[in-house]
């Protein structure tokens, strides 16, 4: 019996340890079979990883690319407008494929700031998502608007007034109390050394220093052919020492005229001048100006109609070193395209007529049609008893067929602001009884081809106050133009192009599997 008893004992003992047994190799197995699952998982998630990040520095690179571009494919009047062109752009493009496996970016704007969350997928199904945040940020926009009308009428062709009425520029000298003496860098032929179309000196100024705006010529008599010649200051820069303490002052003086008015004859009606290229000279005196010229012409100028000489013999008639492709930047600060594309569309019409300002839209851009031309009677209703509202108008004539000529018709009526005509497809004219108080521009082509400006009709009375003989059909009128930058100002919203910055420590994975 004690036998028996002893093998029950060994038998329970040995299924113990089989049982124990069992279990750890179970306990092992489960183990392995676990470690190996997280193993080929994190297998399947370390490319989805690298790939997902692969996608947030692809989506770095191209919003750098549309930001660097020529011209920027982004551009923006707020920061947060920023957010939301790069956040539009690239979700347009936000998925690619790598050798590890493929992602997917989406870009989201959340004020000044785009949030770039980009899912990886390895080739085994893996997935990480990851995030970055990038700040937008708006530095001061790609050019300045301005308003500089250089005379009564420029004109980028030759200018022919064969009407019944002069044009009035204003009369004016230099102003002797704040003259100074410039100092340049002199080139071979002993003249300042200047840059660019139009040419711009860079100057040290020594006595009553300009202001940026105004307009400059030589201090000397009005019966010296110097002082026909016009620069306007584009830039006054002025520095102390930190070791003297003394102050000094630089300007930029950007050529309006350089052309010294040598002879002058009119008898009322003919009138002939030859002008002479005359560059800066270092040590030249010079002096503020209230003089703005009647004519500039980028060609020639005749005056030939009855009761025009004033035009030209009372006042300044010049010939302008503004290259054509260069006056709209020159007298508006931005190119056409960036002025254009600015504005509202409101702001922008296409009837063959003078468009009514609605609200606040006192600049206007017409595109002219098939009959290519404007009527300047059609403009609104004055708000005052004798003067319509003020504004700059922009007949644009770039899109009519090869040949075309514009024509503005201004038949017994008033237009106060700036009028600007293009037309590089031929020759401009303007006919009627009627006045302009302010500036007209006709642009007419390019430097190597340009048609003719051609003036007719009378003036209407009483609205340029002239100070001939007759009532002016354009006078200049600076106090008006000086009242429409604020306009400009308002209405041409010129956009810059975003700066962007990675935030720091915004960068963490939110989920993976």
């Amino acid at each position: 019996m004690k036998q028996v008893r002893q093998n029950g004992f060994v038998l329970v003992i040995v299924l113990s340890l089989t049982m124990l047994v069992l279990l750890l190799v179970s306990v092992t197995t489960i183990t392995s079979v676990n470690t190996l699952q997280a193993v080929g998982a994190e297998a399947r998630k370390i490319p989805a990883f690298y790939v997902a990040n692969a996608g947030l520095e692809r989506s770095m690179a191209r919003m750098t690319f549309l930001l660097t571009s020529t011209p920027p494919a982004v551009t923006a009047t707020t920061s947060e407008a920023g957010a939301i062109a790069l956040a539009a752009a690239l979700n347009s493009t936000g998925s690619g494929t790598l050798e590890g496996g493929s992602f997917v970016v989406t870009a989201t704007a959340v004020g000044p700031k785009v949030v770039l969350a980009s899912e990886g997928t390895s080739l085994g199904g893996g997935k990480r998502r990851v995030t970055l945040e990038v700040s937008v940020v708006l530095p001061p926009p790609l050019g300045n608007v301005k308003l500089m009308a250089p005379a009564a009428i420029t004109t980028t062709g030759s200018a022919v007034d064969s009407g019944n009425a002069p044009i009035q520029g204003v009369a004016g000298a230099p102003v002797d109390a704040q003259k100074f003496t410039i100092a340049c860098a002199v080139g071979l032929l002993g003249n300042c050394v200047g840059t660019g179309a139009p040419v711009t000196y860079s100057t040290t100024v020594t006595g009553t220093p300009p202001v940026e705006g105004q307009n400059v010529t030589y201090n000397v008599a009005s019966t010296d052919p110097k002082s026909s010649i016009t620069y306007q200051v584009t830039k006054v820069t002025t520095t102390t020492s930190p070791f003297t303490g003394l102050k000094t002052t630089t300007a930029d003086l950007t050529a309006v005229s350089e052309n010294a008015l040598t002879t002058v004859q009119g008898n009322g009606k003919q009138v002939t001048q030859i002008f002479t290229p005359t560059s800066l000279t270092n040590g030249a005196i010079l002096a503020p100006t209230t003089e703005v010229p009647s004519l500039l012409t980028y060609g020639t100028s005749s005056t030939n109609g009855s009761n025009t000489g004033d035009t030209c013999v009372t006042y300044n008639c010049n010939k302008m070193d503004i290259p054509p492709d260069q006056l709209f930047q020159t007298i508006f600060g931005v190119t056409k395209t960036t002025f254009e594309a600015s504005l509202p569309a409101i702001n922008k019409v296409t009837t063959d007529s003078c468009p009514n300002p609605t609200g606040s839209n006192t600049v206007q851009w017409l595109t002219l049609g098939a009959s290519a031309s404007a009527n300047l009677a059609d403009c609104p209703a004055p708000l005052a008893p004798l003067k319509p509202r003020p504004r700059v108008l922009i007949v644009d004539g770039s899109k009519l067929p090869p040949g075309s000529s514009v024509s503005i018709q201004n038949n017994n009526s008033s237009f106060f602001g700036l009028l600007y005509v293009i037309n590089n497809k031929g020759g401009i004219s303007m006919t009627g009884n009627g006045t302009i108080a302010g500036a007209l521009v006709a642009e007419t082509g390019t430097e190597a081809n340009n048609a003719d400006f051609k003036l007719a009709g009378t003036a209407k009375i009483g609205v340029c106050n002239n100070t001939g003989n007759h009532d002016a059909k354009i006078c200049y009128d600076k106090p008006l133009l000086d009242s429409l930058l604020l306009d400009l100002k308002a209405q041409v919203i010129i956009p810059s192009t975003p700066v962007i910055t990675r935030n720091a420590n915004t960068w963490k994975e939110v989920s993976g599997n």
